[in-house]
């Protein structure tokens, strides 16, 4: 499995990384999207004062669930732009507790989810870049146009 590692500011490298055995009470994610966000911009020019190198990039993620031992419990702490597709059979048939939260306060929350629901987000019009993961680089050198918006820059896998 590979990883981009920051070893030091303006730096990216891909290591390889051993897989992880999941013990009994882990949920196996196979990784979907990576998004750049702010506090990556920060470290990647060393400028975010509670960063240290080597860092491995990709806090903020979508994936989807691989695995999960019956009687499971999964924590999804998102802000979801869309539906997350389900499959209620296998929840129910292997007893999974599924919880949501979010960082921001619950209001914002509620009233971020209405906003969508009504329409009054584009939210197409928000992820305006996709980076293959071997050009992690370029994603970063995006962001450092200035004659372009830029409102979301992800990483494919």
């Amino acid at each position: 499995m590979k990883q981009a590692v920051m070893p030091e500011p303006g730096m990216i490298v891909f290591e390889d990384a051993e897989r992880a055995e999941p013990g009994p009470d882990d949920v196996v994610l196979e990784m979907k999207h990576i998004g750049v966000c702010g506090s990556d911009v920060h470290v990647f020019h060393g400028q975010h004062p509670f960063t240290g190198y080597p860092m491995i990039q990709g806090h903020e993620c979508s994936a989807r669930i691989h695995s999960v031992r019956k009687g499971g419990q999964v924590l999804v702490v998102a802000v979801v732009g869309m539906g997350i597709p389900l499959d209620a059979g296998i929840i129910q048939d292997r007893e999974i507790a599924f919880k949501g939260t979010c960082m921001y306060k619950k209001e914002d929350f509620a009233t971020a989810a209405g906003y969508l629901a009504e329409g009054r987000c584009l939210i197409d019009r928000l992820i305006t870049h996709h980076f293959p993961f071997a050009d992690y680089r370029a994603a970063y050198e995006r962001l450092e146009k200035k004659n372009e918006p830029v409102m979301k820059v992800m990483i494919d896998l």
